[in-house]
């Protein structure tokens, strides 16, 4: 599972709104959480399904919302949202990691281009998947 997601404001977060680690959120050992480029972010969550990718990034969205961090700048909300791209992958001899960030990243580019605020599933890696 790759979640890329983008927020302005990232550097501005109020240190009580720490997303917590419990409730469907990324708390595994093996998920990984990293700035990935300015306004970016990735999650890396190995041997997860769509289902449970799409789960974790509907958590982690609503949790960004419940925080209602003022965003007076914003054309989509008066707090801060957030746009998510997801994207899942069963490794093969065909596949390579980069597939799964670039699947992740057309997701998020599709989620701010349909008004923001908004969390995409690309689907693309596993319908070309040879299993």
């Amino acid at each position: 599972m790759a979640i890329k997601l983008v927020t302005p404001v990232c550097n501005r977060l109020p240190v009580p709104c720490k997303l917590p680690r419990s409730g469907g959120g990324p708390e595994r050992a093996a998920d990984l959480v990293a700035r990935y480029g300015g306004e970016e972010f990735a999650l890396i969550g190995p041997c997860t399904d769509p289902t449970g990718a799409i789960h974790v990034a509907q958590v982690i969205r609503s949790q960004v919302r419940n925080c209602a961090i003022a965003h007076r700048s914003s054309p989509v909300s008066q707090y801060v949202t957030l746009s998510l791209g997801v994207a899942t992958i069963k490794p093969t001899s065909d596949t390579e990691p980069p597939m799964l960030i670039a699947a992740a990243d057309r997701a998020l580019y599709q989620a701010k281009a349909s008004g923001r605020d908004r969390l995409f599933f690309n689907d693309s890696l596993i319908a070309n998947c040879k299993l």
